[in-house]
């Protein structure tokens, strides 16, 4: 039989669970304990398998972080430099040269210069934030292919790859031993009910749009981003 409890099999005529303590003496079970009991069994045996893959994709827990960085600059870096330096530059620039072609004198190169300057800077910061995109998008496809092969290591997981990281799996894990649900798939539905849906789905889209134009081997990339939505 099993315990109503916590859905552990037990030996008939033992009167306390060996895994969680309760009575199982009270006689036969109903058909609303057995199926409470069915559950528990499935709420278990799901359990042990979130286990066995916190333990397999703790190993990787360190370069998931290193995932969630990435994608973070990937995402700030993909929306380029501020333009305002150059903008204000130019508008000082040529202030400057008006009022030095309009007789101003050298004191007209208190805004020439300092403008042009300006200019300068904001070029040189639009060419060095492209540079540190390309270097963190190739760094964000590395990492994502990595743990991708990773993730397609691993059989029979009980999770998408989207689903992987320790972290999530722990917080999956959390909700089935609360009893707020039964299955690996009603927990997960149950945490992107409390996450912020909307966000989650535009950030990711975001990041899909940003590597598909960059590179083909980007399209998987985007799979690990939903931890950063799991956490606390």
């Amino acid at each position: 039989m099993y315990c109503n409890n916590c859905g552990t099999l037990v030996p008939d005529g033992t009167s306390f669970c060996g895994n969680c303590g309760a009575n199982v003496a009270g006689g036969a079970p109903t058909q609303i304990q057995q199926f409470q009991n069915q559950k528990n069994v499935v709420r278990q045996s799901e359990m042990t398998e979130l286990e066995n893959a916190i333990g397999y994709f703790g190993q990787k827990r360190d370069l998931f972080k290193e995932y969630d960085l990435v994608s973070d600059l990937v995402v700030e870096f993909a929306g380029g430099a501020k333009k305002s330096l150059i903008v204000w530059g130019a508008i000082i620039f040529v202030a400057g040269m008006i009022a030095l072609f309009g007789g101003g004198g050298a004191g007209s190169l208190f805004f020439v210069l300092p403008g042009a300057a300006m200019i300068a800077g904001g070029i040189l910061m639009q060419v060095n934030n492209k540079k540190k995109y390309k270097y963190y998008l190739d760094e964000y496809v590395r990492i994502s292919g990595e743990l991708m092969d990773y993730y397609n290591a691993y059989p029979n997981c009980p999770v998408g790859a989207e689903y992987s990281n320790p972290e999530i799996l722990e917080s999956i894990l959390g909700v089935l031993k609360s009893g707020r649900a039964d299955t690996i798939k009603e927990s997960i539905n149950l945490l992107i009910s409390d996450a912020e849906r909307a966000e989650m789905q535009a950030t990711m889209q975001a990041i899909e749009s940003y590597t598909a134009s960059a590179s083909a081997s980007a399209s998987t990339a985007a799979f690990f981003a939903a931890a950063n939505f799991f956490k606390d």
